[in-house]
């Protein structure tokens, strides 16, 4: 095919006929062993040269979509956003002509989420000096009161209720929602805090909208349960949402940064009784996870026994492992996926 010009057929083309996995061999990077050849799996972030931090939740790759998300950069797309991301190299042509090529491609560009954002526009990031903590701190007790309404708590019980996971007990000991659902239009959230006065830099800066050039502000969650992390006090400093459509890039998406959250030192418990000196720490990889010991062991009247955390994915930091092993004296159990990534 030529890649002098390109029509949109041609793009899709070239895209169906250089699958994600194959791509990323030819960059030296393979798939887990084991690999079942359509399953989603993980890369190391490092591997494209993107940051990590102390993230270590890597680059999702989703062979059935032809697609690839990267959380701690939080930017994603095709093979074609991989390759430039990987190379350095923009125009549509030029990566069209590296796939088409089919051979070993290096993996040289110094700065790749520079690359990806000249492309895509990305969406502005939060700033951690520009809103306060406290003003953070209030506009995440608004939103988390927004996106636990009636209405919304209860979409995400029936969602969990999908997924076997009664919280009925458990909102009953805890007399709140543990779970909020995001409203059905893109901009319901956005609306509602700017209702009670916060500008919409704040609300970037608290992480619970997203901007990009040219485009108006919008929400940064959709299609989404929400699961909140929490200081010792109880305040909410960010959520993490699961994809409830089974269309998204990333099946969880964690909060940005900001000046109250860091995924690097959080910790998520979706119950917190007076434990039994006896009681098990129960580390989870997934915060849905963490949450049905919690709802189960509430069922039982149980939850003083059981303490189910996770730090949401395969991440456990040195911010955080200390937290976990402060809980109880008992060494923590740990609870992760059979597949590979969960075995690592």
């Amino acid at each position: 095919m030529s890649v002098t010009r390109l029509r949109p057929a041609d793009l899709a083309a070239v895209k169906a006929s250089h699958p994600i996995a194959e791509v990323l061999a030819r960059m030296g990077i393979r798939p887990p062993r084991g690999w079942d050849g359509a399953s989603d799996y993980r890369v190391p972030a490092a591997a494209l040269g993107l940051p990590h931090g102390d993230d270590s939740s890597g680059v999702l790759i989703k062979p059935q979509q032809n697609r690839w998300w990267a959380f701690h950069a939080g930017i994603g797309g095709d093979v074609f956003d991989l390759l430039r991301v990987a190379t350095g190299v923009t125009p549509l042509r030029d990566a069209a002509a590296i796939l088409e090529s089919a051979g070993p491609i290096t993996v040289t560009n110094a700065d790749p989420t520079a690359t990806l954002a000249r492309v895509t526009s990305a969406s502005e990031r939060p700033e951690l000096s520009r809103t306060s903590a406290g003003r953070v701190l209030a506009i995440n007790a608004q939103a988390w009161h927004y996106l636990t309404l009636p209405a919304l708590a209860e979409r995400a019980r029936h969602y969990l209720h999908g997924r076997d996971i009664d919280v009925t007990a458990l909102e009953a000991e805890t007399h709140e929602p543990r779970a909020g659902h995001t409203p059905a239009g893109p901009t319901g959230l956005t609306e509602y805090l700017r209702r009670l006065g916060f500008g919409d830099d704040e609300i970037i800066d608290a992480g619970w909208a997203i901007r990009r050039p040219d485009h108006p502000i919008r929400d940064r969650y959709h299609n989404r349960v929400l699961l909140p992390f929490r200081d010792e006090a109880g305040a909410i400093l960010g959520v993490t949402g699961r994809d409830v459509t089974g269309t998204a890039h990333a099946k969880y998406l964690n909060h940005p940064r900001t000046a109250v959250f860091d995924k690097s030192a959080a910790l998520y418990r979706p119950s917190t009784p007076d434990l039994d000196r006896n009681a098990t720490v129960i580390v989870c990889e997934g915060t849905l996870d963490a949450l049905a010991i919690a709802a189960t062991a509430a069922n039982a009247g149980a939850s003083h026994l059981f303490a189910p955390v996770s730090q949401s994915g395969l991440s456990l930091t040195d911010r955080v492992a200390p937290r976990i092993f402060a809980l109880r004296p008992r060494p923590p159990i740990l609870c992760d996926d059979g597949d590979a990534a969960g075995q690592r």
